[in-house]
């Protein structure tokens, strides 16, 4: 990744969640009252009556906390959690919900969103996260019915984190809202250097789509910044296959010289010596070999700097 002494209704729900930062899917069908008067499932409910009382008294470790949801009723770990040590729920509440998410991701969702608002985000976070980790078509499939705008987006990139193609990714992201897009750059920087190294080309043309100029070029630099720092001789190499014309080359450029710069500065000053003026002046490499300069500079000058003489031991005393 933002995260009631009556019965609310689907509209007091509804603004609630808007407050929260976090738009949910309040359909007229599900408000907190009937959230948290959901009936258990038949095998929840029975393994609940049966064994409750032998609930250990203290869950004090990720393992108990495992291991009693599934043992127990979920609901009942819950409880047992915050009646055992007052103020502590807090503390444990991410755990079990993404423990009881990787379980059941609908029925903890519905939980986690009856939370008072300023735990609810971080509960609904937490779910959403170990749903996408173990079934990730469902935990799509629940964003997707969320109120399009803001909230939405940054449910989806919870489940962009699981998705192994970066291709798939970006697809599904400019499905969901193309509109929004743009109000998540750590995302899109993100789709972009993990698509980078693979597929090129197919990344560049998807950041081109990217309606923000602003975003659309620092997700550029940043991709090939790590794409450098990973695979310096595959990312240069397709730096010489693009134009100096071309839209993406100075981006591209620049990435890379800040790349070879954090460990080779003398490096990155020789390559971009061999750009010629033409090609520099449409490249834009100004910033880039400032910060290869003011790198390499920053070294000499610590090489130059006397070493300070460790602190004397303060001996022990009786």
């Amino acid at each position: 990744m933002k995260f009631l002494k009556h019965q609310p209704n689907r509209f007091h729900l509804a603004s609630i969640c808007l407050l929260a930062g976090i738009q949910m899917a309040c359909d007229s069908q599900t408000d907190a009252a009937k959230v948290q008067s959901q009936p258990e499932p038949a095998a929840a409910s029975h393994r609940s009556e049966r064994h409750t009382n032998s609930m250990p008294k203290r869950i004090d470790s990720a393992r108990n906390l495992t291991a009693a949801l599934a043992e127990f009723a979920p609901e009942d770990v819950r409880q047992h959690l915050i009646d055992a040590e007052p103020g502590q729920w807090k503390k444990w509440m991410p755990l079990f919900y993404r423990e009881w998410g990787k379980l059941d991701g609908s029925a903890a969702m519905k939980a986690a969103l009856s939370e008072e608002n300023a735990l609810v985000s971080r509960a609904a976070g937490a779910v959403l996260k170990a749903w996408a980790e173990s079934e990730i078509s469902e935990a799509q499939q629940w964003v997707e019915a969320t109120p399009k705008g803001r909230a939405q987006m940054q449910f989806a990139n919870i489940v962009i984190n699981n998705m192994e193609s970066p291709r798939d990714a970006a697809e599904w992201l400019a499905q969901l809202n193309p509109d929004k897009v743009s109000n998540l750059p750590d995302v899109v920087s993100r789709i972009a250097q993990r698509w980078i190294s693979t597929e090129p080309l197919a990344a560049l043309n998807w950041l081109g789509s990217i309606p923000d100029e602003e975003m659309r070029e620092a997700a550029t630099i940043e991709a090939f910044f790590v794409w450098s720092k990973r695979s310096p001789e595959e990312a240069s190499g397709f730096l010489a296959q693009l134009a100096p014309e071309d839209q993406f080359y100075s981006l591209a450029a620049e990435g890379l010289a800040r790349a070879i710069s954090v460990t080779d500065a003398e490096g990155a000053l020789a390559w971009a010596d061999q750009v010629t003026p033409n090609q520099r002046e449409r490249s834009g490499l100004d910033n880039a070999l400032l910060f290869a300069a003011q790198t390499l500079l920053r070294d000499e000058n610590a090489d130059d700097e006397p070493v300070e003489a460790p602190p004397t031991p303060v001996e022990n005393r009786e």
